[in-house]
């Protein structure tokens, strides 16, 4: 329960300090209480939500609500919090969180209340109110004094009122700040360094360039991010290395980071556009291009001696300019990924409707629906997907199997390569596998037997006669194998290749598409020939 209270406040003094409340609190602003830092603490973040909120944008948050919630379930009203200060221990064991606690000022006096205190236990800890659950690793609520709640692990939230701590290395990183940051993160490296580099890989199972990376820990002396919502904004992230040499070395590691970073950004979105026409095409390469060398400038950092700067200002527009180009590519990306998943279903769709047009074009000569090629002895060679080639327009391929050998053979088995384009799914690279499989037995089209009408009961309009199938179900096409059907079993070989559904071939020839909630009962039901429980829509 206390976590929800944790993630409440966070989540508050992040948004929604109420703009009404800046005034009165620019004259008399409730600091964050001294010496509450133990020398252990590895990571400090601190939020100053009252002057984010004076950045434009934020008359929006919805204040009125978030303090009536706030209240009925906390007793505190979220939206006067002044100042944040999360504070992390050291890590000893990374099977183990951390310590943690979380000092939180309010611009006027607030203490624990509302719905969640029936469930926690109050007691008095050094003369101060602490609210307890029942479970000993659940954090605790302190009231501080009136204006700040602590919240944290009992045990480091100890440590903090034990604290006289007013310098150690994060303080001191901490007290070169800049004042005008409304959000700064702070980690020094000396702590955790060796936990990090115990449970980092060898570079010897890590490819070059990139086992360069495992460096890093040893190369770090500490990492400030600091960022300024108010008037011009700003952004900064600030890497300090342990030596000049290695200041060199970790900017040797950024820049062909980004180099790397930028390759991949602009061949993956290059490769969501290639179904578009080719003028398009060629105009998003350029734009994807132009797009990438500015992000490329604008994160370039620059290097003095043993530190590494990353800058952001919103000078010329720039960060509205990043923020465009994060904008249209959240926007593009996704619009051409479905474009692209639509092309693809139906270019699916259409290679079921001719396996489905082969098999009538079958039955009309053999007056049965095609199955797997046996032998005498009723032992499955060859798949039905052999059998319909000439009805596929690939009779040479046909012609060129031995069909009284099976499709392993040292004969049959080099004509896996030359799998017919309607056996390919549009939306997997296989090049000898299919996922266009049928149902076999227990009254599934497939079985021991060729079938006609006469024994398609429920009607062939009503009866499944190959699906998509998963990728993991994929058979080399020319296999004898289908999808096993049980009753009594989830179908779970269909529903995961495409988003929403699959598309299924009937028997009458006609493709639907069934949506990944059908009811098993249904889907059994359409496998079925002749169950007697017809389904006219797979949405029932």
């Amino acid at each position: 329960m206390i976590k929800h209270v944790i993630s409440t406040v966070i989540y508050c003094s992040l948004i929604c300090p109420p703009l009404a409340c800046l005034a009165a609190t620019q004259a008399q602003e409730s600091e964050l209480p001294s010496g509450l830092m133990p020398a252990s603490t590895t990571a400090a973040i601190v939020v100053k939500p009252a002057e984010i909120l004076q950045a434009p944008g934020m008359d929006l948050v919805p204040r009125e609500v978030l303090t009536v919630a706030g209240q009925t379930e906390f007793g505190i009203d979220p939206c006067k919090i002044q100042n944040a200060l999360l504070m992390v221990d050291s890590l000893a064991d990374l099977r183990n969180p951390p310590g943690f606690g979380l000092v939180i000022t309010f611009a006027e006096p607030q203490g624990l209340g509302g719905k969640i205190v029936d469930s926690l236990m109050k007691d008095n800890l050094e003369g101060m109110t602490i609210y307890r659950s029942r479970d000993a690793l659940t954090p605790v609520v302190l009231q501080y004094n009136e204006t700040t709640l602590i919240v944290g692990l009992e045990s480091f939230v100890k440590k903090m009122l034990a604290s006289k701590n007013v310098s150690g290395a994060l303080a001191n990183l901490m007290a070169d700040a800049s004042p005008d940051s409304q959000f700064s993160a702070f980690m020094i490296m000396e702590p955790v360094r060796g936990i990090i580099q115990q449970n980092l890989p060898p570079k010897n199972q890590i490819p070059p360039p990139f086992n360069q990376f495992l460096d890093l820990p040893e190369l770090v002396e500490s990492v400030v991010l600091e960022a300024s919502f108010a008037g011009q904004q700003k952004g900064a992230l600030k890497i300090t290395a342990i030596s000049d040499a290695a200041g060199n070395q970790i900017e040797g590691m950024v820049d062909m980071g980004i180099q790397l970073g930028r390759q991949v950004l602009v061949g993956e979105m290059t490769r969501q556009i290639d179904n578009l026409d080719p003028s398009m095409q060629l105009a998003f390469q350029a734009y994807f291009e132009r797009a990438g060398q500015f992000m490329e400038n604008q994160i370039r950092p620059t290097r003095n001696q043993k530190t590494i700067l990353f800058e952001a200002k919103n000078q010329g527009g720039q960060i509205s300019n990043v923020a465009v180009i994060g904008t249209l590519t959240a926007m593009l990306l996704p619009a051409v990924q479905q474009a692209r998943e639509a092309a693809r279903r139906t270019s699916s769709a259409n290679n079921l409707k001719q396996i489905g047009l082969a098999f009538h074009n079958y039955f009309e000569v053999h007056r049965k629906f095609p199955s797997n090629i046996r032998d005498k002895d009723g032992r499955p060679l060859l798949s039905w997907r052999v059998a319909i080639l000439p009805y596929i327009e690939e009779s040479r391929l046909y012609d060129e199997f031995h069909l009284d050998e099976p499709w392993d053979s040292e004969h049959n088995i080099q004509l896996l390569a030359k799998m017919p384009p309607v056996y390919a799914c549009p939306n997997l690279n296989l090049d000898k596998q299919t996922v266009y499989l049928g149902f076999q037995g227990n009254d599934a089209i497939f079985g021991d037997q060729q079938i006609g009408f006469k024994q398609i009961t429920d009607g062939s309009s009503n009866t499944i006669l190959a699906v998509e199938a998963n990728e993991d179900e994929a058979v080399n096409w020319s296999e004898p194998q289908d999808i096993p059907f049980d009753p009594n079993a989830n179908v779970t070989a269909v529903g995961s290749l495409r988003p929403g559904g699959f598309n299924v071939a009937l028997l009458d020839g006609s493709v639907m598409f069934f949506p990944s909630s059908i009811e098993q009962e249904s889907l059994k039901n359409w496998i079925q020939k002749s169950d007697g429980n017809v389904i006219k829509s797979p949405f029932k």
